[in-house]
């Protein structure tokens, strides 16, 4: 896929890599960069707070809702039972240098910080390895226990299966290559549940804190590029359509 990728690099400014990104989840691009296909199921019903967080200029890359625990047999193995949970958590990039005020930005950084509800990790861009949180050892958000019987499973402790750690960089590892987003000098936020009991809606969390931090849910409204520009984003996504309806049928 990795004429896929140039199509995202090739975004001139933060801008065209939000509107990009709100295409990708409204399933009209099947693609997004470092995710090369559609969103999960379990991501769905997240999605109309996603995008309600773009209005606010920021670009969310990482998602997992909340879920209670839930239990299976497996059918190999011997039919051995398994249970599992997991965390919501979020994570967005927050630019400080485009159209938000950096103060703002920063604001929000702190309110994040300081809730107590949440686990918080405030990353740095490319080439910095910086970042500030709110824990000291990494933060499980999905985990599993297994035994033999339905029966025995309460007997058993949960095991991490997956986990948030203290410096955690994801814009780094695919948006960190895309110069129209480290040209706004983004921050890298992942706001995780504490929880394992309650189904926090996070990204009215986030939404609200920006409020209070003084970021307007008007973003949007300036996003008015030259015609030139509009022309190029409707080329790249039909473009990007086309390259993963053809990279779909060399698989078949």
């Amino acid at each position: 896929m990795d004429k896929v990728d140039e199509q995202w690099r090739a975004l001139h400014s933060y801008q065209g890599a939000l509107k990009l990104n709100q295409t990708y989840f409204r399933g009209e691009l099947p693609c997004n960069i470092g995710y090369y296909g559609p969103l999960d199921a379990e991501t769905k019903n997240l999605v109309p707070g996603l995008l309600r967080l773009h209005q606010y200029g920021f670009l969310t890359h990482e998602s997992q809702p909340f879920e209670p625990v839930k239990r299976q047999q497996k059918h190999q193995n011997g039919g051995w039972w398994q249970e599992w949970r997991q965390r919501p958590y979020l994570s967005f990039l927050a630019p400080q240098q485009d159209r938000i005020a950096k103060t703002a930005v920063e604001k929000l950084a702190l309110l994040l910080l300081a809730h107590p509800s949440i686990v918080t990790i405030v990353a740095y861009g490319k080439g910095d390895r910086s970042y500030r949180t709110n824990i000291d050892d990494p933060h499980t958000t999905t985990e599993y226990r297994f035994a033999r019987s339905a029966d025995a499973l309460t007997k058993e402790d949960f095991k991490a299966n997956a986990s948030i750690p203290p410096g955690y960089h994801h814009v780094t590892e695919d948006w960190g290559d895309v110069d129209a987003v480290t040209s706004a000098q983004c921050l890298d936020i992942t706001v995780a549940s504490r929880s394992w009991d309650g189904d926090v809606d996070l990204a009215k969390l986030v939404e609200d804190l920006a409020i209070e931090a003084g970021i307007q849910r008007d973003y949007c409204k300036h996003l008015e590029p030259a015609d030139d520009s509009i022309s190029i984003e409707e080329q790249m996504a039909a473009a990007y359509n086309a390259l993963c309806d053809e990279e779909e049928e060399v698989e078949e």
